[in-house]
């Protein structure tokens, strides 16, 4: 199931379709500016997102 969704990007906004870890995913590399190696070195373990942002619940 995904949904079309306007979302920020490393450059600018753009209309994609979002599946749930794909929105938690793009939620994630906007929090830690757009560098996908600092999403798995998140250091927010109280964010609701952290046991999500990989992809799955750790």
């Amino acid at each position: 199931m995904s949904v079309k969704q306007l979302i920020r990007t490393r450059s600018g906004e753009k209309m994609t379709s979002l599946t749930p870890l794909k929105a938690i995913r793009a939620q994630c590399l906007e929090c830690v500016g757009w560098v996908a190696n600092d999403v798995r070195k998140c250091s927010s373990p109280k964010c609701s997102l952290y046991g999500f942002r990989m992809g799955n619940l750790k």
